[in-house]
């Protein structure tokens, strides 16, 4: 955990991109599945990638369990920004993120500085449950934290972990799941026109064999 809050701290000093912490928490969380904490709550073979957005479709990354399955995808956002705030400002994105017919279940949200599960409720996405802090804010990083403060990220962290352990694995949508429900629907409209025999207007019975 020490090394996580240096490296955010040490990429704040640059000029920087939310893209610019992406490898700080892959790492962390790769790291944290391995450990003693998460070979005890069966994470050992969970891993998490960054994932291509899709034109926006799909959040920034993906958490996936021993069998492949996906358990939970991350939504990022800059570090200067509270996450309240982020919350705030991206509502159309994550609800549509949310969206129960197309959406991504499981869906947490952070940046980088501290994360929490989102859901929907009356139409709009709030916070489900506890946000996890590895640090209050940017004035708590240093490249030196003191101990007090990564004791207590590392616990929050796990704390964060003991809910993904928790959680069962969905079917969310993603490129080859999208096409094979195009797929299934294309087929089940050509049924319908099958078993109706619907000869469009303005076309000939021999033109409706064809």
């Amino acid at each position: 955990m020490r090394g996580y809050i240096q490296n955010v701290y040490n990429s704040l000093q640059m000029d920087y991109t939310e893209g610019t912490f992406y490898s700080h928490i892959q790492s962390l969380f790769n790291r944290e599945f391995v450990n003693a904490n998460g070979v005890e709550l069966g994470l050992n073979h969970y891993s998490i990638e960054a994932q291509p957005s899709q034109d926006g479709r799909f959040p920034d990354f993906a958490i996936w369990d021993e069998e492949n399955e996906l358990i939970t995808r991350i939504e990022a956002k800059r570090p200067e920004i509270s996450l309240s705030v982020c919350l705030e400002e991206n509502q159309n994105q994550l609800i549509n993120y949310l969206n129960e017919a197309t959406g991504h279940p499981n869906l947490i949200l952070t940046n980088f500085l501290s994360f929490a599960f989102v859901r929907l409720e009356a139409g709009e996405a709030v916070f489900d449950g506890d946000i996890y802090f590895i640090a209050q804010s940017l004035e708590d990083l240093s490249n030196n934290p003191a101990q007090n403060l990564v004791a207590q990220a590392a616990t929050e962290f796990r704390n964060l972990l003991t809910i993904i352990a928790s959680l069962e694995a969905s079917e969310v949508n993603s490129v080859s799941t999208t096409m094979n429900y195009m797929i299934l629907l294309s087929h089940a409209v050509e049924d319908i026109f099958n078993q109706n025999e619907i000869t469009m207007p303005g076309v000939t019975e021999e033109h409706n064999n064809v």
